[in-house]
């Protein structure tokens, strides 16, 4: 079995996307607790419950793709963050808070698990 860069750089771009998703959460959880009120209706389901289970699926995801093992999984989720990217850009306080264009946030947090995705994809082979 050959082995390409593919898988690692996918793993890099993995835990890349998760950063962004990370200091969401945190900004989330901190207005939350000083403000007592939740700007983005998500809810506190929304803060326990999905954000954190998408940073452990990705960053599952990614040891899995530096290790190439479980393709499907490696594959799954830097899917799972996607939705998160289109979330982060569709808040407006967030986008005054960085003082970051719409267009700037969608690049920026769409493009690494959609670029992650592609690169899994196509090194399948590689993978047990």
């Amino acid at each position: 079995m050959k082995k390409t860069w593919k898988p690692v750089v996918a793993g890099v771009l993995d835990i890349i996307s998760v950063v962004p998703v990370f200091l969401f959460w945190l900004l989330l959880l901190l207005v939350r607790l000083f403000t007592g009120e939740d700007s983005t209706g998500s809810g506190i389901m929304g803060l326990a419950v999905y954000w954190p289970s998408l940073m452990a699926l990705a960053l599952v995801g990614a040891i899995l793709s530096f290790r190439r093992k479980e393709w499907w999984l490696a594959l799954a989720s830097p899917m799972a963050l996607i939705p998160a990217g289109t979330f982060w850009n569709n808040e407006s306080g967030v986008r005054i808070f960085f003082g970051l264009s719409s267009q700037f946030l969608e690049n920026f947090f769409i493009i690494p698990p959609l670029a992650a995705v592609v690169l899994i994809a196509l090194s399948r082979e590689e993978f047990r």
